[in-house]
């Protein structure tokens, strides 16, 4: 496989998204006649991509320069919206399924944003998700950063591990069900070639992050279901 060491951050690899894609489709999660919410939208390719598939899909995003990316790139009739913090300007159990990608570990406040899910979520309603995980995210971010900027509000300042995310989505309403997920792919050796260059990808060969143990995973896929 022929990867650059050049990483272009376009709508495509903002995110693992082929890797989460496989996650809903081939687990089937989501249903055509699911109402169904995307939560951090980027710059529209995962809300563009399921929309064209006949899936029902809404999403929201905080970064205006985002959503002005994402409507040059798919169109004005994008159903994408402008939110402003964690809080959902929707009615209570509106959607069957809620969907967030690389977003959670971005909220400071993410007991705030489980409620919010929580209450627009219909009473048999999932929040399908993926997260990176603590244990695996945190020491790349220091090696990246070379200081604790990825704390900052906005960055990585809600990592959790595979025990702290059952345990909050547990304490906010929800039993969880965790997914062993192929995450190999494109964008993550894209990702491990731009920061660490052929040996970093060499070393990241040798590893094989796919026979790692689920708790281990780079990347935690949840489904969360309401009780």
């Amino acid at each position: 496989m022929r990867i650059t060491l050049k990483m272009n951050r376009d709508s495509q690899n903002l995110g693992n998204y082929e890797v989460n894609l496989k996650f809903l489709l081939d687990n089937n999660l989501i249903e055509k006649n699911d109402k169904i919410l995307e939560i951090g939208s980027g710059k529209g390719h995962m809300l563009n991509t399921l929309k064209r598939r006949g899936f029902n899909m809404l999403g929201v995003e905080i970064s205006q320069d985002f959503i002005n990316q994402a409507i040059d790139e798919y169109g004005d009739m994008l159903p994408l919206k402008k939110i402003v913090d964690e809080s959902l300007p929707f009615k209570e159990k509106v959607f069957d399924k809620v969907l967030s990608f690389d977003v959670l570990e971005h909220i400071p406040n993410t007991d705030s944003h489980l409620q919010e899910v929580r209450r627009v979520l219909k009473g048999d309603g999932e929040y399908c998700f993926g997260i990176p995980n603590r244990l695996t995210d945190e020491p790349f971010c220091l090696v990246t950063y070379k200081n604790f900027d990825y704390k900052k509000p906005g960055d990585h300042c809600s990592l959790h591990t595979y025990w702290q995310i059952k345990r909050r989505l547990i304490k906010n309403g929800f039993i969880c069900t965790f997914f062993n997920i192929n995450q190999d792919s494109d964008w993550i050796r894209s990702k491990v070639a731009y920061h660490f260059g052929k040996l970093g990808l060499k070393i990241f060969n040798f590893i094989n992050i796919d026979k790692f143990p689920i708790w281990l995973k780079p990347t935690l896929y949840v489904v969360a279901r309401k009780k």
